[in-house]
């Protein structure tokens, strides 16, 4: 439940947030019934792609998609896989991302025009509500349900304020029995209403629908709204969720919200049901309001709206702070990957453009949120994010001791180069010295870097030696270790190659 404005604008209050000093949850793991060749291949792809083997992965994706697999069936498998994982498979390049934008395209439709018909959209909710036969009014809450899910929920809304009990009535069992588990998003900031009647009835509502995605919001109203029916009706609905979620007992509201936004970020299908055609976002300003979200930043920025509130509820929060700075960083390094070939789309681009400062509002949490950050992200697997945080911690950095255990030097292990690398460089500006005095090794540091360098870009190297034959044995040497070699007989003409080509090590 955020507070009021749209989530452009509560950007501004995470600044603020920030101003003030200072987990990884696997996906669930519950059966998915899977007969098809086609899901087994994408259960079977997945599973490469969490083990790191993304060269197998796609190929065998690449064979899912081949095979025709059903939404449930896409929507099912990518519910257990890491949204890391899928995150780095967008960002791993061309194929990789045409894999990965498929499996999205056919998990997640696109939202149907009429779901934005708010002319049909009213007409269809008066009957469900107020028409005198219940048929009528059964017919056209199913439709609701079926054709329109959240978006029907603002009108809906409307009619739990009414002084007509019917229509209170029949615009509630509208909402907690056809409409259900979709209404939870929308339903979760009505909770925002001025009016306490309906925040009563919203309550009670969520406490019916069961969804665990209500709990951070019903355990901030159950302690701190002003009306005491309302805090009492959302403490019955937060007691019902707890019986259900025994895991979340005892948490308070700030706790949930970040339990939730590990949920979101995990891609745990608990709580991130694909086929739930959400991509919009909802907040309260005078009534509830929809915003647009681009597919392949949904579930981050469910994350990102969970962990905000986290911090709104409590600015001390150190786990949500370095679970948005992961965040943050995830959503630039997908957007950044996605720029070549989705820009030029209105919503693509006003949220690239969006996080075109990401850096510097991740550099601005400090050198204690970023330390722990990192650590997370390296201990969760989350590969992308590390390097992100590599990248900026430099420039914040607070002259904190680099043990063997801190996170920044346990990355320079990391079995992916491209976070040693960024490790390596980030202790190198750390330092402002080509040997680190700080570093427990330094000799082996200096290894790191060389060996890690040339397992992300092939680095040119110059063989001079008078000897052909040993200088071809070099050559071919360095071939295989995938360099680039260049040779010359003799210094003169070493010199000369040198300066032909500045790129030689």
């Amino acid at each position: 439940m955020a507070t009021g404005g749209t989530p452009l604008a509560r950007v501004i209050v995470l600044l603020v947030l920030f101003a003030i000093p200072v987990l990884s949850i696997s996906t669930d793991s519950t059966a998915w019934a899977q007969d098809s060749e086609a899901a087994k291949l994408l259960n079977d792809g997945l599973t490469q792609l969490r083990a790191g083997n993304s060269e197998a992965a796609v190929k065998t994706l690449r064979q899912a998609l081949a095979a025709d697999p059903s939404n449930e069936e896409v929507l099912g498998a990518l519910g257990r896989a890491e949204y890391s994982a899928l995150i780095g498979l967008l960002a791993s390049g061309n194929e990789g991302s045409t894999v990965a934008r498929a499996l999205l395209d056919r998990a997640m439709p696109i939202l149907p025009e009429r779901a934005f018909d708010e002319a049909e959209l009213k007409s269809l909710v008066k009957r469900a509500v107020t028409d005198e036969t219940y048929t009528n009014r059964f017919d056209a809450a199913r439709t609701l349900a079926r054709s329109y899910g959240e978006f029907a929920v603002p009108y809906l809304v409307e009619y739990l304020a009414s002084s007509n009990t019917d229509y209170k009535v029949n615009a509630h069992i509208a909402l907690m029995s056809r409409i259900s588990r979709e209404a939870v998003h929308p339903l979760n900031e009505a909770l925002g209403s001025d009016n306490a009647d309906v925040r009563r009835m919203v309550a009670i509502q969520l406490g019916t629908i069961g969804d665990e995605r209500s709990m951070a919001a019903l355990a901030e109203l159950s302690t701190g709204d002003a009306n005491a029916d309302v805090q009492t009706a959302a403490a019955d609905a937060l007691g019902k969720l707890t019986a259900k979620h025994t895991d979340a007992a005892g948490m308070g509201a700030s706790e949930l919200y970040l339990r939730l936004a590990q949920l979101y970020y995990a891609g745990s299908y608990r709580v991130m049901a694909y086929a739930d055609r959400p991509l919009v976002l909802w907040y309260w300003q005078d009534g509830l309001k929809s915003q647009p979200v681009p597919r392949h930043l949904y579930v981050l920025k469910l994350a990102e709206e969970a962990a905000y509130d986290a911090l709104r509820v409590a600015p001390d929060n150190t786990g949500a702070r370095a679970l948005l700075a992961r965040i943050i960083a995830s959503e630039k390094r997908v957007s950044d990957a996605l720029a070549a070939s989705m820009g030029g789309d209105e919503l693509f681009d006003s949220y690239a453009n969006g996080l075109a400062s990401a850096a510097g509002v991740v550099a601005s949490m400090g050198w204690p949120t970023l330390s722990q950050a990192l650590g997370d992200s390296l201990d969760a697997g989350d590969q992308g994010a590390a390097a992100f945080l590599l990248d900026v911690m430099p420039h914040v950095y607070g002259g904190a001791d680099f043990s063997t255990d801190h996170p920044v030097v346990r990355a320079t292990m990391d079995a992916n180069a491209g976070v040693r690398l960024a490790a390596a460089e980030a202790l190198l500006r750390f330092n402002a010295s080509s040997r680190l005095t700080s570093f427990p090794d330094p000799d082996s540091f200096m290894s790191l870097v060389a060996r890690s360098a040339g397992e992300i870009v092939p680095r040119n190297v110059l063989v001079i030696d008078g000897n052909d034959e040993r200088r071809n044995k070099m050559l071919g040497e360095l071939d295989e270790a995938k360099y680039i070699g260049f040779d010359a007989r003799t210094g003169s003409d070493g010199l000369v190659r040198a300066m032909r080509y500045p790129g030689l090590d």
